[in-house]
């Protein structure tokens, strides 16, 4: 189980998904698990995400619920005792999540 951060991500930016998942595993902060609630999406973003061989990296599927029940539901799923909610065309800076955490 993670002790640091748990990262939510929803999408509807095909285009963007890549790199807001690879800023997000490449950050200086390790101890984190990225739980990607696919909500249905029409796009190839499953597919995206199952091509990620990191095991910092779940994919959760469910019926399309709209954003909040993707959102809760990622959160449900969340061991860790932070959590950050990311959307599908979100960029971070290497260090974003680290100095987050050191604020708490």
């Amino acid at each position: 189980m993670p002790e640091g951060p748990v990262v939510v991500a929803k999408w509807s930016a095909e285009s963007h998904f890549a790199a807001t998942v690879r800023c997000l595993l490449d950050q200086t902060f390790c101890d984190l698990e990225l739980i990607m609630v696919d909500g249905g999406a029409t796009e190839r973003t499953a597919e995206m995400v199952a091509g990620f061989q990191d095991p910092r990296v779940r994919l959760v599927r469910q019926s399309n619920s709209g954003q909040s029940a993707a959102s809760n539901r990622g959160a449900s799923l969340a061991p860790g005792r932070f959590l950050k909610f990311v959307d599908g065309d979100d960029l971070s800076c290497p260090d974003q999540i680290r100095l987050q955490h050191q604020e708490i």
